[in-house]
């Protein structure tokens, strides 16, 4: 053993091939090779390009079995039965490779895995280390999942197919795992499909979604592999920021619509949804009361304009806010994959613009019937 790397090309230099591949005597010189009085964990890579000239023997088998090292063995080419005999021997791994990229993966796998715990108590595909010291995601969250629960979150999907171990930081010197669906809800992207009949293709058209909330009433369609959700929230947003002025009628509003989320299955989107109906009741108050003056006295068709054009920007700027701060709050907020957060961006802008729409006329419509009753009766406020 020796870390001078001139040494050890040197000795590489000097190696020959005599056209036979003996794997009784490479075992044994390579168990020699370690230092068994050290308490260091033992590894083992032997690797091959075809079976044995001679015959693998029990001697060799217990060798490796008696010497506690682990024995990882790659096979280059299409013949490795013999390799996988001294792995079970050394609780090692037989590793395969066609060609050169496949080798250099088979030796970054030893390299990702080597000194570690391989125990996996619930079966799930996750290392228990993983599980219990936490996984970290590309934006730097870190997750635990449950050591003896393989199915976390009980959506049928076992825990290593919702968090996929994606590479080795070599900066930080830690695992990065990648999230195919979250562990920790059954219904990932809030479609009301299952994780698990998403991913594996079924019941995906098999319902209609109808939530009664303090958001309005929802109606919540399946769009391919998720769902799009058309509402009349916005429209209160709209109208309270139009009757009490922005600061006040965007708070009602993204308080409202933020307890909706917390209280049905968008608990995720409840930040997200504070911040923007917050903005959009900013918007449609700064608008129509610092800039027409709504609340004064005007003529009917001037405020019919003034409502709809206040309303309108409130709306447009959610047009274009909402997918965008969803991807960016999905990707680094919640560790959604980015292809993924496209996706849903995407098929967020439609029902979005939809919602839009619904907002200005109802909000509108509903401002301008009220406002003649207000003023009436002196509760209409100036602003």
């Amino acid at each position: 053993m020796t870390g001078d790397k001139e040494l050890l090309l040197s000795a590489l230099k000097g190696l020959k091939g005599t056209g036979g591949t003996y794997y009784n005597q490479a075992v044994k010189q390579t168990i020699d090779a370690f230092d068994m009085n050290s308490s260091n964990t033992k590894i083992a890579i032997f690797m091959s390009d075809g079976e044995p000239s001679d015959t693998i023997t029990t001697h060799t088998l217990n060798l490796i079995s008696s010497s506690g090292v682990i024995f990882h063995t790659v096979g280059y080419g299409s013949k490795f039965n013999s390799l996988r005999t001294l792995s079970d021997a050394g609780t090692g791994t037989v590793y395969t490779a066609t060609n050169v990229d496949e080798l250099i993966e088979a030796y970054e796998d030893i390299y990702l895995f080597s000194g570690i715990s391989t125990v996996d108590n619930d079966g799930d595909g996750l290392y228990d280390v993983f599980e219990k010291n936490g996984m970290t995601l590309p934006n730097g969250k870190v997750i635990f999942t449950d050591p003896f629960k393989n199915d976390t979150d009980g959506d049928g999907l076992v825990d290593g197919l919702e968090v996929l171990l994606k590479k080795f930081d070599y900066s930080r010197h830690s695992y990065v795992f990648e999230l195919k669906t979250d562990p920790f809800a059954s219904d990932y992207s809030n479609s009301g499909i299952c994780d698990y009949d998403r991913v594996n293709g079924t019941n995906i058209y098999g319902r209609s979604y109808y939530v009664s909330s303090l958001n309005g009433d929802i109606i919540d369609i399946p769009v391919g592999t998720e769902k799009t959700m058309f509402h009349f929230g916005n429209t209160f947003c709209v109208l309270a920021a139009l009757l009490v002025g922005g600061p006040w009628g965007g708070l009602a509003g993204a308080v409202g619509m933020t307890i909706s989320d917390l209280t049905t299955s968008y608990v995720t989107s409840a930040p997200k949804t504070f911040v923007l109906k917050l903005c959009i009741g900013l918007i449609v108050g700064l608008v129509a009361h610092k800039g027409f003056k709504l609340s004064k006295e005007h003529s009917a068709k001037y405020v019919t304009m003034a409502t709809i054009v206040s309303s309108a920007a409130g709306m447009v700027f959610n047009i274009f806010a909402d997918p965008i701060v969803g991807y960016f709050y999905k990707t680094y907020i919640l560790g959604v994959p980015q292809d993924l957060s496209k996706a849903l961006a995407k098929i967020g802008a439609l029902t979005t613009s939809v919602n839009a729409v619904i907002a200005v006329i109802f909000a509108s419509v509903i401002y301008l019937i009220l406002r003649p009753v207000l003023k009436k009766s002196g509760m209409l406020r100036e602003m």
